[in-house]
């Protein structure tokens, strides 16, 4: 199996990066219903009016509309036989997740029992129902992503790279590596209203190398193309120390000095690594997966 890469950026309120990742067989007469070249099949058919579904993997545990593998065949199956060619599946929050992850935090798994209690029912609902799943064997990624190739449907994960929360939510939503790591979130004044030290900065090259696990752990399920929801959410920098002195060393001035756009272009440079990084990793995942 070889697979062929695009990049595509849908602009709405803010710039959505998606990594477009499928299979492509040459030297085959037909493929397979449901399977990865039949996918890419129907992609190209409606390259003209492709719609992309993004579910935010929370919000439909939440209301208790997600509680049994049935209801999230449904949600995917009825987009079959309609312009809807890509649904998008987001992992979760900036450090808890919806699928069986091993690198970073489960929804609801090791909450302590004095935070639990100060839970709305629909939080509670949303680990009792991601813990049960996975522990009945229908994790809801691999169910959603194995639901997307019988229906001819492009899976992608999408995941948002750093939606981190605040206040007692915190103790629910940010996982384990964020508690760990409070070193590494972003420090000084950012953007007006924005909150300090609660994301993670992506100058510590530790902080990228989380997310970037993540996205290699859940391409595993075998899903279509993956998704950087960058919109949730900036700023993804401040002025933490590593990032403060190497501008000063480049450039002889503390930033951001008289030319702000400059400051920008320096920090930038970071994601823009980290990005190449996720292309450069799923490249090496396709020929590991075959």
């Amino acid at each position: 199996m070889k697979y062929s890469i695009m990049i595509l950026v849908v602009v709405c309120i803010a710039a959505l990066a998606v990594l477009f990742w499928h299979a492509k067989r040459t030297g085959e007469k037909a493929a397979a219903p449901g399977s990865m070249p039949a996918q890419q099949a129907n992609l190209e058919s409606k390259v003209a009016k492709i719609v992309i579904v993004n579910n935010d993997g929370y919000s439909s545990f939440y209301s208790g509309d997600f509680r049994t593998k049935e209801d999230l065949q449904k949600f995917v199956h009825q987009f079959k036989g309609t312009d809807v060619t890509i649904v998008e599946w987001c992992l979760g929050t900036g450090g808890t997740f919806n699928f069986d992850t091993k690198v970073g935090s489960v929804m609801g798994r090791g909450v302590d029992e004095s935070v639990w209690k100060t839970l709305c029912r629909g939080d509670k609902l949303i680990g009792e129902t991601v813990q049960r799943l996975i522990a009945e064997g229908n994790e809801p990624l691999r169910v959603v992503a194995d639901q997307g190739r019988a229906d001819g449907i492009s899976v992608f994960v999408s995941l948002r790279p750093d939606a981190f929360y605040d206040a007692s939510y915190a103790d629910f939503s940010n996982g384990d590596f964020w508690r760990q790591n409070p070193d590494k979130r972003i420090v000084g004044r950012v953007l007006p209203g924005a909150s300090i030290g609660v994301g993670l900065s992506y100058v510590y090259p530790e902080v990228r190398q989380f997310f970037l696990d993540i996205i290699l752990e859940a391409v595993q399920r075998d899903v279509a193309g993956v998704n950087l929801d960058f919109e949730r959410r900036p700023p993804y920098f401040g002025f933490e120390k590593p990032l403060v002195e190497g501008f000063y060393a480049k450039y002889g001035f503390n930033p951001p000095g008289e030319n702000p756009e400059l400051w920008w272009r320096y920090q930038a440079q970071f994601m823009t690594d980290f990005v190449r990084k996720v292309r450069d990793e799923l490249d090496k995942a396709e020929k590991s997966l075959g």
